[in-house]
């Protein structure tokens, strides 16, 4: 409603096209497109790349960068053949570049890319999930989505592990156990636990053993057992004992799952007991009836089907594959020669002015300038790779959450953009990099 004010009439217009929602704005959808199409630009000229460099190194543009050293062109090309280039020499002057790794690298990083984006889309297309589903232990709900199948939550003990079956009309379609760390997968759903709560298990009897019938409102049938959840959103439960003339209120503290529990008479409002309920659950009220108001835990589930999940998952993979590669072997093209004036170069000519002498500290301060990033992003790739592979197979979801989880991303698709960049323009990250790594 404070939204509404504050838009006026443009509110209805802006909810329209999801603007207050960023997982389903229109601009997070351009965004997606846009990077998308860059994506598939530059995944066909790292292939035009490739299959024009199959046989010999390009040449170098004349704007290319361009220095002089006092080595040869013969001790060039020899610490060129060390670092496994593939030179190409024409008289006095000589082409290398790093084939194929290098092409290799960047053609695994964008196919991973548009993978995982291949397989978002396909689980927003195709997929659907139920969030926050509660369900205490002998309930069943139905998973809905034009499935036939409802789901049973069979036990839960207190270490959160749980028992769930997958129930097609009156036959098991399937079944196993789960936890927070592992997810159960049957029949193409995927159901997590996300947490739980305090349920009661409420009976009453009377001191010969008669059982008293309990209602959970007004309108609700007569039974002998009631389950009632108390849900961050429905703390307090009530039930009544109607022969006795007796109500309960169940009351879930805030942040614990202890629960207190206040009987009073519903003539007169006439408070019975008020207090916690006490370990064995029995809690007598008057004229003779004693309530058992078992505690036992509930379940919060998400159940979902994500059939992008492998696609996306595989393109995780690949992503981070390919950025590994495309560290360890970045794109380099130069070209070399010798005139009267000496020995020149073009292209990436920091990389072989290192082969010139130069004290300890300087040959340490290049190799760390010149390596360091793709150390520190090789690790970050690993790790992603690692990050996104378990958050995907225990949550289901593509990216961990939490500032740590932002961070982490955040490091690591810069260290992305170095890779990926025809020339390494940010160097200025290493630090940033080695710190995370």
């Amino acid at each position: 409603s404070e939204t509404q004010v504050r838009f006026g009439s443009a509110f209805a217009l802006l909810r329209q096209i999801e603007f207050f929602s960023l997982e389903r704005s229109l601009a997070l959808r351009v965004l997606i497109a846009l990077a998308t199409l860059c994506l598939i630009v530059r995944w066909l000229a790292s292939l035009y790349a490739g299959w024009a460099a199959r046989h010999s190194p390009l040449s170098l543009p004349l704007t290319a960068p361009r220095a002089t050293t006092e080595r040869s062109l013969d001790e060039i090309a020899a610490a060129l053949e060390r670092r496994r280039f593939r030179i190409v020499r024409e008289g006095a002057e000589l082409r290398a570049d790093r084939f194929p790794l290098a092409v290799v690298g960047q053609i695994i990083t964008y196919t991973g890319a548009l993978l995982v984006v291949a397989g978002l889309l396909t689980s927003n297309i195709a997929g659907w999930r139920m969030s926050e589903l509660t369900l205490g232990v002998g309930q069943m709900v139905p998973v809905g989505h034009g499935t036939p199948y409802n789901l049973r939550l069979d036990a839960l003990d207190q270490a959160n592990v749980g028992h769930i079956s997958l129930v097609q009309e009156t036959d098991v379609a399937g079944e196993g156990d789960l936890s927070p760390e592992h997810p159960l997968q049957f029949n193409g759903l995927q159901v997590l636990l996300r947490g739980s709560g305090p349920a009661i298990r409420a009976t009453a009897t009377l001191t010969d053993g008669q059982a008293l019938p309990l209602q959970a409102s007004a309108t609700s049938p007569s039974v002998t057992e009631l389950l009632l959840l108390l849900t961050s959103d429905e703390p307090d439960r009530y039930l009544a004992a109607p022969e006795a003339g007796l109500v309960i209120r169940l009351s879930r503290l805030a942040g614990d799952l202890s629960v207190r529990a206040q009987i009073y008479r519903s003539l007169t409002g006439a408070v019975v007991f008020d207090g916690d309920i006490p370990a064995d659950g029995q809690v007598r009220a008057a004229e003779g009836v004693v309530f058992a108001l078992k505690t036992e835990p509930y379940a919060v589930l998400d159940v979902m089907r994500d059939p992008g999940q492998p696609v996306t998952l595989t393109g995780a993979v690949m992503l981070a594959l390919g950025l590994a590669i495309a560290s360890v072997w970045p794109v380099r093209q130069l070209a070399a020669g010798a005139d009267t004036d000496g020995t020149w170069v073009m292209g990436d000519t920091g990389f072989v002015l290192t082969f010139s002498p130069a004290p300890a500290w300087m040959r340490l301060k290049r190799w760390f300038a010149s390596k360091g990033w793709q150390v520190g992003l090789m690790i970050l790739s690993a790790l992603a790779a690692f990050v996104i592979t378990r958050s995907l197979l225990r949550s289901g979801l593509l990216w961990p959450v939490g500032s740590t989880g932002s961070a982490f991303l955040a490091a690591w698709l810069i260290g992305c953009a170095t890779a990926v960049l025809p020339r390494r323009a940010l160097r200025g990250i290493t630090l940033v990099l080695a710190v995370v790594a």
